[in-house]
């Protein structure tokens, strides 16, 4: 799931950003589209930002029942954490970063402007699954819905997931953030 996020965030883009869209398409192909669209030059403000993210729904076929319990009292909590955001992350989209950096993911619809992104991709190999994301954006905030299918009727990548996550910048970069941005 972290791996959703920093692609996540990095789709925020000014409501009068142009629009791009790509169908059948690789990350690198996505990255070059919203490289020349100029989005980039509209992108998220940097800062320090706060992300909360709740899992509303998850099944695994075959899963055992005590597994079961534990994953549904976790389920409803959520979990919110805080990302920096340097200015060079906001202006150079890498070919990862709506995939979460699986490079076997494969854009079926991509579509981002006017404040708004939805996108169909899926990814994985042997086991693929279908990711669904919806959502609003503007330079200072997000709201997503986001959903995994995976293929097969048991095992991991019979997993399916719904879940929500909603971002706001808050600020700016604290020193100690900026200073791990750095070392990582």
């Amino acid at each position: 799931l972290p791996l959703l996020m920093a692609p996540l965030l990095a789709l925020a883009a000014c409501n009068s950003s142009p629009t791009v869209e790509a169908t059948n398409a690789t990350g690198a192909e996505v990255a070059a589209k919203v490289k020349e669209s100029g989005v980039t030059d509209q992108f998220i403000s940097p800062g320090n930002w706060q992300m909360a993210m709740k899992i509303n729904e998850m099944t695994m076929p075959g899963m055992p029942p005590e597994a079961a319990e534990q994953m549904k009292g976790v389920m409803g909590q959520g979990h919110t954490f805080n990302e920096c955001l340097t200015e060079a992350d906001v202006k150079k989209p890498k070919e990862d970063m709506f995939s979460g950096g699986d490079k076997e993911c494969k854009y079926d619809h991509f579509a981002m402007g006017a404040g708004k992104i939805d996108i169909i991709m899926t990814c994985g190999g042997e086991q693929p699954r279908t990711m669904k994301m919806n959502g609003t954006y503007s330079p200072d905030e997000y709201n997503m819905a986001v959903s995994s299918d995976g293929a097969g009727k048991s095992g991991p990548g019979a997993m399916s997931m719904k879940m929500e996550m909603h971002a706001k910048r808050i600020g700016a970069c604290t020193a100690e953030q900026l200073k791990e941005s750095k070392a990582g």
